[in-house]
């Protein structure tokens, strides 16, 4: 990752990209678990945040699903919570337009009952989405990556 791609203050040029070699085996768990910690680190290294979770799972009542990254500012004033799409064809599409309406909606709606329930805390929250494009081919796999602050 090339840290100067991305500044930390007050958020990412939107978005900012960067290509990183992913070493996964084949197949979408591994994949989209590979995009996952490219972004947890990059808002960790570029942007001084603190990952609190990921992978965090909601379940209440019937509000059911899966939040990607979640982070903070260290001080619990800004609340972050990344999706991140990852995608090695673009036959259905890239990896930007996998992130439709309805599962923003769901992302927050998810937010707020965890919210409401204390699990978590921030006085602002953010919304960002990072990207996960893999180049196919020959050779060792990298994936050119966006970063969206404030997406939504």
């Amino acid at each position: 990752m090339d840290p100067s791609a991305c500044r930390p203050s007050p958020c990412c040029p939107s978005p900012c990209r960067w290509t990183v070699a992913l070493p996964v085996a084949d197949g979408r768990r591994a994949l989209a678990a590979a995009g996952e910690r490219a972004a947890a680190t990059h808002l960790t290294a570029v942007h001084g945040l603190t990952v609190v979770a990921t992978n965090l799972r909601v379940a209440i009542e019937e509000l059911r699903g899966e939040l990607d990254v979640v982070a903070t500012d260290g001080r619990g004033h800004l609340l972050v919570v990344c999706e991140v799409k990852a995608r090695s064809r673009s036959s259905h599409g890239g990896a930007a337009e996998a992130l439709g309406a309805r599962q923003r909606a769901r992302i927050r709606r998810m937010t707020a009952a965890l919210l409401a329930t204390g699990t978590l805390r921030g006085t602002r929250i953010r919304f960002d989405v990072v990207t996960a494009q893999v180049a196919t081919g020959p050779g060792p796999r990298t994936a050119t990556l966006a970063h969206r602050s404030d997406a939504w």
